[in-house]
C-alpha cells in the first residue's frame, strides 16, 4: 500500500480519468449499484466541462470576451479528455464470457453481470459517443478547416477559441493535435481489442508510442 500522501495524489487523477467509484454516494444511497454508476459516469463529463466553463468565465469577467474565454476553457477540457471520454464510452461494451462463470461479465469488473443493465446503458454509451467523441472533436475539426481555407487561423476571434489546439505548432503542422489524438485513441482501444492478450497489449503500445516518436521527430512540430 502507499503512504496516505501518496493516495491523496493518486485520488486527485482518478477523479480527472473519471474514476467514479472515487466519489460515489454509496454511503448515503445503499440501493446504488451499477446502473447508477453508468448513469454518474455518464454525467460527470458534463458536470467537468460546466466547472470548466464557470471558472473561466468569472476569471475573465471584466474581459469583453469573457464568454469566448469561457467556452475556449470548455472546449480545451473536452478535448483534452478525448482518451477518459473514448475509454468511458466503450465501457459500455466491455462484457465478455469469462470461462465457468455465467453470465457474461464486465471486464473490468468481473464481479458485474451485464445481462440485467445493457438495454439502457448501451444506449446511454452511443448517445454520449456520439456527443463526446465524435460531434464535438469533428465540428471542432470542420470548422478550423473551414478557418484555414479562409486564412483565419490567425483571426484574434479564432485564437481565442481554438487557438489552444495550434498555437504552439509552427507553420506547417498547424494540425498536430489532431495526430496526438489519434495516438492517445489508440492507446485505449488497443486494451479493449487485446483484452485477451496482456503480452501483445504492451506490444501494441510500444509500437505505437515508437512510431508516434519516429513522427514527431520527422515532422518536428513545435
Amino acid at each position: 500500500y502507499w503512504p496516505a500522501r501518496f493516495d491523496f495524489i493518486f485520488t486527485i487523477f482518478n477523479i480527472a480519468l473519471f474514476d467514479i467509484n472515487v466519489f460515489e454516494p454509496t454511503c448515503w444511497w445503499p440501493w446504488w449499484g451499477p446502473n447508477q454508476e453508468f448513469y454518474l459516469m455518464i454525467g460527470v463529463p458534463f458536470i467537468y466541462a460546466v466547472y470548466a466553463f464557470i471558472v473561466a468565465f468569472f476569471m475573465h469577467r471584466k474581459d469583453p470576451h469573457s464568454y469566448t474565454h469561457a467556452l475556449s476553457s470548455c472546449l480545451r477540457f473536452l478535448i483534452g479528455a478525448q482518451a477518459a471520454l473514448t475509454n468511458v464510452v466503450l465501457s459500455t461494451i466491455y462484457c465478455r464470457n469469462f470461462r465457468g462463470v455465467s453470465p457474461r461479465r464486465r471486464v473490468e469488473a468481473p464481479e458485474i453481470g451485464c445481462h440485467a443493465q445493457r438495454e439502457v446503458i448501451v444506449p446511454l454509451g452511443a448517445v454520449y459517443g456520439i456527443i463526446f467523441v465524435l460531434t464535438i472533436p469533428i465540428s471542432v475539426g470542420v470548422g478550423l478547416l473551414l478557418a484555414r481555407r479562409k486564412n483565419l487561423l490567425r483571426d484574434p476571434r479564432i485564437l481565442r477559441r481554438y487557438g489552444f489546439l495550434y498555437e504552439d505548432f509552427r507553420a506547417g503542422a498547424l494540425f498536430w493535435q489532431a495526430c496526438v489524438q489519434l495516438k492517445q485513441l489508440l492507446l485505449v482501444i488497443a486494451p479493449i481489442v487485446l483484452w485477451r492478450y496482456p503480452l501483445a497489449q504492451g506490444y501494441t503500445a510500444i509500437t505505437i508510442l515508437l512510431f508516434s516518436v519516429w513522427l514527431q521527430a520527422r515532422v518536428r512540430p513545435y
